[in-house]
């Protein structure tokens, strides 16, 4: 099922399965939303729960007990039930089932709201610990933009830039094992708070920043100006990834928390950077996407 959300300035398309969004356009009909073209990347902005990243073989333990889970979560994977309410809002829903407790012990009622105001997405997640026990857990964003938008322009148009100056360094990813080592890093940004876009920018996997002082920041074209800026609040993590066979997309993906660490052992709770949740506890995260 797809619902559609539009306004005077922008419309969004979201598929029920997984709850992800496929079309992003503007009032001039531009699509910024990457739209998963072979033979590139298939995804278009899949939503990241219960985990971001990958666990070390897939494989995480959870309360002594062994569980297997795919990189990035399930959620992605699932069909949600639907609400709208309105043309602006739609609210996609997500239970914990048997289904889920096979990778994930926990019950649990997860939502993705999104609401579409003027030029502006919202993705809204919330997610509500409805067991027994404490639930660790995070989520992330994963939406990829087309680049280049316009006739002419080519990838190395564009550059993303954050709102403030930035010093933080990348740390490195095992391209084997897809585990981070945060003790081992390199300088993406060169002394600035902006990157210049190119194809050999992600052959080492994503750029993942833990310590950004901005929450936000612009992908745009340097001959046209068009692109779009991402506002986030509550992330602690950025990442920014493209596929490295010359694909024309770029993906700004807020996080909560991240892949394994090489440094860190397989206990689930142990994890960086998880958000836990008590008994009938219930939290939210949101990122905005603007059409500039």
């Amino acid at each position: 099922m797809t619902v559609n959300l539009k306004s005077a300035k922008a419309s969004a398309d979201i598929d029920s399965k997984g709850a992800q969004l496929l079309s992003f356009v503007g009032e001039d009909n531009t699509e910024y939303l990457w739209q998963g073209k072979a033979p590139y990347w298939q995804g278009r902005s899949p939503i990241l729960f219960p985990i971001v990243g990958r666990l070390r073989e897939d494989k995480a333990i959870i309360g002594g007990k062994e569980y297997n889970m795919g990189r990035h979560g399930f959620a992605r994977h699932r069909e949600f039930e639907v609400e709208q309410p309105d043309d602006s809002t739609a609210v996609f829903t997500l239970k914990s089932d048997e289904e889920s407790k096979k990778q994930y012990p926990f019950d649990f009622i997860f939502k993705m709201v999104y609401t579409l105001n003027e030029d502006t997405l919202t993705w809204k997640y919330v997610v509500e610990n409805t067991g027994k026990t404490d639930m660790p857990y995070a989520v992330g964003g994963h939406p990829a933009f087309n680049c280049p938008l316009e006739e002419g322009e080519v990838y190395e148009d564009y550059a993303i830039e954050f709102k403030n100056e930035e010093k933080s360094k990348c740390p490195k990813i095992d391209l084997h094992t897809g585990l981070i080592d945060f003790g081992s890093r390199y300088d993406a940004l060169k002394g600035s708070n902006k990157i210049d876009l190119s194809q050999s920018l992600f052959a080492n996997d994503a750029l993942v920043f833990d310590d950004l002082k901005s929450r936000s920041c612009k992908l745009f074209s340097k001959k046209s100006g068009k692109g779009v800026e991402m506002v986030w609040e509550g992330f602690d993590l950025f990442g920014i990834w493209s596929s490295t066979d010359n694909a024309p997309f770029v993906c700004l993906e807020p996080w909560t928390g991240c892949a394994t660490a090489v440094d860190e052992n397989d206990t689930f709770e142990t994890k960086r950077n998880l958000i836990f949740l008590k008994l009938g506890e219930t939290r939210s995260k949101s990122f905005s996407v603007r059409i500039l």
